[in-house]
C-alpha cells in the first residue's frame, strides 16, 4: 500500500470510527431514558397489540396502523410467562385499555423488563435511521456533512426522546426518511430493484402512522419533477418522448405503488375482512372523526378543542435546539443565494432542493394546514432527519473558511451542551427560549409530561403517602408509590374526595399535563397550586406540593348577584353560603372561608394573593377566590384596632374606621345576629348638631350574620358636600321602626 492509499485508508478508518462513536452516543443516551422511565401514555397499547397479534393473529383496533407494534412485539415475545392474550380483561370486546392494563399490571409480570423489551427494537431502528441520514448526507454533500448530520442526529433531544419509547413516532420518521432516500436513489438509477425498495419502504411508512400518507402527494410531486428533469436532460428534442421517458417511469412508478400496497397488506397478515386493508381504512376513518370532533390542545396557557394553526410552529421554535435553528437559517440563506444567483454555494443544491428541502417543507407546511391534532413535537419527527441533512450541508464552507469552521464548531458544541444538560429527560427538552423549567407554561402532553416519571417520583417520595394526580396509564403502586388518587387522565377508578379550592393538608404530586388542565373535565381542578412554590419538581414533569395543617373552609361568600349556583366543584363539603355587595362592602366570616370576586370586581380591602383562580380556555380569569380567616389559632383577631377602642354596641361592635376625602370605611364585628331589616347609617353633622349629609347602606344582609363575622362597609362621601367642619356619627338602626341599636361618635371632618 503506497502513501496515498494509506492516507485514504486512515481517513476512511477515522470516519468510520467517528460514525461508530456518534451512534454509540445516541444509543447510550437513549438507553438512559429507556431504562429509567415508566411506560408513557400509549406504550401499553403498543405492547399489548404487538404481542397479541404475534400470538393470535388478531390486530386489536386502536386507531393506528400496526407496523410499529409488530416491531415492539419482536422484543416483547422474549418476556417469559406471558399470558394468553385471549384471557386478558376486555379481550372479547377489543377493549384495549382494559387488556393492556391487565397485561402490564395485574398478571405479576416484570413491567419494567416488558417495557424495555418493547422499546429496544425502536431504539435499534433509531440507530439505523442515524446511519441512513449520514449516508444520504454523504452522497449529497460529502463526508464532512455526513458526520455533521449524524452528530445532529446523535444529540437530537427529540429523536432521543422518541427512540426510547415503544410508540409509532420514531418508526414513521424512520420509514418516511427511508422512503425518500430510496426514491432519491431511484431517481439516480431508475431500475426495478430501486423501485421495489422504494415501494417496500413506502408500505412500511404508511403502516407506521397515518401521517405518512403525506408521502403520497410528496412522491407524486417528486415524480413530476423527475419526469420534467429527465425530459430536459436526456430526451431533449426526442419525438417519441412518451415512449422513451414517460412510459418507463410510469411503469416503475406503478411497480412502486404495487409493492407498497403488498407491503402494507402484509402487515395486516393479508387479511380479507372484507377486502384488503379494510382495517387500515376503518382506523383512518376513526382518526379523521377524532380530529374533526376536536381534541383538547394546550398552548401558552390556553386550551382549545380546535387547536391553533400555528401550534407546530411554536412547538418547533421552542423545542428545537437553537444551534440547529441557526444552521437551518444559514442553509436556507445559502440555498436562496444559489437559486437566485445561479452560483451554487452548496454542492448538489438541485438534488437537495428536490429530494430533501421540498419534502421537509411540504411536511412542515402540512402540520400547519392539515394536521388538526395539536399533540406534540413527535408529529414533526419525519421532517427532522431531513432538516439535519440540510443543516449539515453548510459544513462544505468550513473546509475553505477557518472562521466559518470555528463558528460551526461552536454551534455544534452548544448543541451538544444543550442536549446533555437535560439528559436523560429528553421528553421535557425545551431550548433556551423557554427552558425546561418553564415548559409547562407553553406546552404539555408528550412535549413534556407523558406519564414517564413514576420511578423518579417514587424515589423522591421514599414511601411517604401522597395525593397523586397522574397523567398516564402506568400503575403508581407498582413503583411503590403510596398514592391516594386525585382527578387525572385517564380518570382513575378510585378517586378520593377532593376540594379543589381548599385541599386537605398533605403531600401532593401533580403531573404537569393535569396541572395545566390539558385533558381534565375541569381544567381548573388544580388552580389552587398555581400560585404556590412547589416543594420539588420531578424531572420537570411532576410538581410536588405540601399543604400545611390548617382549619378547613366552612363558608363561601360571593358578590351579589352570585355567579355560581353551586360550589360542589370547588368544595367537597357543605359550606355556609353568603352573598354581599362587592362594590362597597365585604364579609369576613368568623371561621376560614372563601370569598369569590368576578373578573370585574376587586376587594375593597387587601386580601392578599388569590388562593384560586378560575381560568377560561383562552387563559383569561373568570373569577378569583381569596381565603379569609380573621382569627389566629389562639383566637386573637387579626384585624388590629389602630383608630379607636373597640366600641361595643348591640349586634355590632365598631373595630376600626378609615376616613379619606372620598369615603369612610367602617370595620364592624358581629356580636350577635340582628333582626332584619337593618341598615348602617353615617351622619355628617354641622357643629350645632344639625344633619348636613346622611349615608345609609348595608352591603351584607343581616340574614347572613353570625357572631364573630367581620363586616367592612365603605360609604362614599359626596363631592357635593359643602366645605366646612363636620362631626361624624355612625351606627345601626332598624329599617322597620327606625330604632337605633347604636349611635357612635367618631371624629370631626374638615372639608
Amino acid at each position: 500500500m503506497n502513501g496515498a492509499q494509506s492516507s485514504i485508508h486512515n481517513t476512511h478508518y477515522g470516519i468510520r470510527t467517528v460514525y461508530c462513536l456518534l451512534l454509540t452516543i445516541f444509543f447510550a443516551l437513549a438507553l438512559a431514558q429507556l431504562t429509567t422511565t415508566s411506560p408513557t401514555f400509549d406504550e401499553g397499547y403498543t405492547l399489548l397489540r404487538g404481542y397479541a397479534a404475534l400470538r393470535t393473529g388478531h390486530l386489536v383496533p386502536i386507531g393506528h396502523p400496526p407496523l410499529a407494534h409488530w416491531l415492539s412485539a419482536l422484543g416483547v415475545i422474549l418476556e417469559p410467562n406471558l399470558p394468553d392474550p385471549r384471557t386478558l380483561d376486555g379481550w372479547a370486546g377489543d377493549q384495549y385499555d382494559d387488556s393492556s392494563s391487565d397485561l402490564m399490571w395485574k398478571r405479576g409480570l416484570n413491567a419494567g423488563r416488558l417495557t424495555f423489551l418493547g422499546r429496544y427494537p425502536i431504539l435499534l431502528l433509531g440507530l439505523i435511521l442515524g446511519a441512513v441520514t449520514a449516508r444520504w448526507a454523504k452522497e449529497l454533500f460529502g463526508w464532512e456533512a455526513a458526520m455533521a448530520a449524524l452528530a445532529l442526529h446523535a444529540l437530537s433531544p427529540n429523536l432521543l426522546a422518541n427512540a426510547a419509547l415503544a410508540t409509532t413516532d420514531l418508526p414513521v420518521a424512520a420509514f418516511y426518511v427511508f422512503t425518500l432516500y430510496a426514491w432519491y436513489r431511484f431517481t439516480k438509477k431508475p431500475n426495478t430493484r430501486n423501485a421495489i425498495l422504494t415501494g417496500i419502504f413506502l408500505g412500511c411508512a404508511l403502516t407506521s402512522k397515518f401521517s405518512a400518507l403525506l408521502l403520497g402527494p410528496t412522491l407524486g410531486l417528486l415524480f413530476l419533477l423527475n419526469l420534467f428533469n429527465t425530459r430536459a436532460q436526456k430526451h431533449k428534442g426526442t419525438k417519441n418522448y412518451f415512449l422513451s421517458a414517460l412510459v418507463p417511469l410510469c411503469l416503475r412508478g406503478l411497480l412502486i405503488l404495487v409493492t407498497a400496497f403488498l407491503t402494507a397488506w402484509a402487515t395486516y397478515g393479508f387479511a380479507l375482512n372484507p377486502y384488503p386493508l379494510a382495517q387500515y381504512l376503518r382506523e383512518l376513518t376513526d382518526l379523521t372523526n377524532l380530529a374533526t370532533g376536536g381534541h383538547t390542545a394546550y398552548l401558552l396557557g390556553q386550551l382549545s378543542l380546535k387547536g391553533w394553526w400555528y401550534y407546530h410552529l411554536v412547538v418547533f421554535a421552542v423545542k428545537t435546539p437553537l444551534p440547529l435553528l441557526i444552521l437551518l437559517f444559514m442553509t436556507t440563506a445559502l440555498i436562496v443565494y444559489s437559486v437566485f444567483r445561479k452560483q451554487y454555494a452548496i454542492r448538489n443544491t438541485q438534488y437537495a432542493l428536490a429530494n430533501v428541502f421540498l419534502p421537509a417543507s411540504l411536511y412542515l407546511l402540512a402540520t400547519i394546514t392539515i394536521f388538526s391534532l395539536n399533540v406534540g413535537y413527535r408529529y414533526l419527527l419525519p421532517a427532522l432527519p431531513l432538516l439535519h441533512i440540510l443543516a449539515a450541508s453548510v459544513t462544505q464552507h468550513a473546509i475553505r473558511n477557518t472562521r466559518y469552521a470555528i463558528l460551526l464548531t461552536l454551534l455544534f458544541i452548544a448543541h451538544a451542551a444543550s442536549t446533555l444538560a437535560i439528559a436523560p429527560h429528553f421528553l421535557a427538552y425545551f431550548n433556551e427560549f423557554v427552558g425546561p423549567e418553564n415548559g409547562y407554561q407553553v406546552l404539555a402532553d408528550s412535549n413534556l409530561d407523558w406519564g414517564q416519571d413514576l420511578p423518579a417520583l417514587a424515589r423522591a417520595l421514599d414511601g411517604r403517602p401522597v395525593y397523586l394526580s397522574y397523567f398516564g396509564q402506568a400503575d403508581p403502586a407498582y413503583y411503590g408509590i403510596n398514592a391516594t388518587r386525585l382527578p387525572g387522565w385517564p380518570p382513575p377508578d378510585d378517586v378520593a374526595d377532593f376540594s379543589p379550592a381548599d385541599p386537605a393538608p398533605g403531600l401532593y404530586a401533580i403531573s404537569a399535563s393535569n396541572f395545566v388542565g390539558a385533558q381534565l373535565d375541569q381544567p381548573n381542578t388544580f388552580a389552587y397550586f398555581r400560585n404556590l412554590t412547589p416543594l420539588a419538581v420531578i424531572n420537570y414533569s411532576i410538581f410536588v406540593y405540601e399543604v400545611p395543617e390548617r382549619e378547613p373552609v366552612t363558608s363561601f361568600a360571593q358578590c351579589a348577584p352570585p355567579i355560581l349556583a353551586t360550589t360542589t366543584h370547588l368544595l367537597n363539603r357543605q359550606a355556609r353560603q353568603l352573598t354581599f355587595d362587592c362594590a362597597n362592602s365585604i364579609l369576613l366570616p368568623a371561621h376560614p372561608g372563601l370569598i369569590l370576586y368576578p373578573e370585574d370586581q376587586t376587594p375593597i380591602i387587601d386580601l392578599g394573593q388569590p388562593a384560586y383562580e378560575w381560568k377560561r380556555s383562552d387563559g383569561t380569569t373568570y373569577y378569583r377566590l381569596y381565603r379569609s380567616s380573621i382569627t389566629t389559632r389562639s383566637g386573637q383577631l387579626l384585624i388590629t384596632n389602630n383608630q379607636l377602642p373597640i366600641t361595643n354596641s348591640k349586634y355590632l361592635s365598631l373595630l376600626n374606621y378609615d376616613l379619606s376625602p372620598e369615603a369612610l370605611t367602617l370595620t364592624w364585628l358581629v356580636t350577635e345576629p340582628a333582626p332584619p331589616p337593618v341598615s348602617i347609617f353615617v351622619h355628617f353633622n354641622w357643629p350645632d348638631g344639625a344633619l348636613a349629609e346622611a349615608y345609609d347602606a348595608l352591603g351584607v344582609p343581616a340574614e347572613y350574620w353570625q357572631a364573630g363575622d367581620i363586616i367592612v362597609q365603605r360609604h362614599p362621601i359626596s363631592p357635593d358636600l359643602p366645605p366646612g367642619e363636620y362631626g361624624i356619627r355612625v351606627g345601626l338602626y332598624s329599617l322597620a321602626d327606625g330604632k337605633r341599636y347604636s349611635d357612635i361618635p367618631l371624629t370631626s371632618y374638615q372639608k
